[in-house]
């Protein structure tokens, strides 16, 4: 799975404003920690990111940038942050909350033919049956590789 990132701090693939023609500069810190001399960053405030507009370097067109953003804050809305992007929130394991796994989850609403239940993902590249994978109530077991 590719990593999505923190949207707050501007990381990971779907955060990558260079793919909108937007190069960002002084967007983190690094601080020597005096214990074990070793370098952390640190996100800086996004008052003093420099941003700079490189439009031939866009491959992402404004509008599903923007579509992107506004997935992102609806699901912030809902969940609150992802404190799985955060190393307390993993080492509480409060990554396991109902907060979708992915931006696109739960945005495949197609049903089972048989059932009527659910078709989700069930491995990286595979799609089922909910109701015969996880509760035993359907016969249909089939799996597709692409959504059906």
């Amino acid at each position: 799975m590719h990593h999505l990132g923190n949207a707050a701090a501007g990381t990971g693939i779907l955060n990558n404003e260079l793919y909108a023609g937007v190069l960002a500069w002084n967007r983190q810190r690094f601080i020597k920690n005096p214990e074990t001399g070793t370098r952390v960053s640190r996100i800086n405030s996004e008052s003093a990111w420099i941003r700079t507009d490189l439009p031939h370097l866009r491959i992402v067109e404004d509008a599903l940038w923007q579509a992107v953003r506004e997935r992102q804050r609806g699901i912030c809305a809902l969940f609150g942050p992802n404190l799985a992007n955060t190393r307390e929130g993993r080492a509480k394991r409060l990554h396991l909350t109902n907060r979708p796994v992915t931006l696109l989850s739960g945005l495949l609403t197609l049903t089972c033919g048989c059932c009527g239940g659910r078709i989700s993902m069930v491995m990286t590249d595979r799609y089922a049956c909910r109701n015969y994978l996880r509760k035993g109530v359907c016969n249909n077991g089939r799996t597709t590789t692409a959504a059906p």
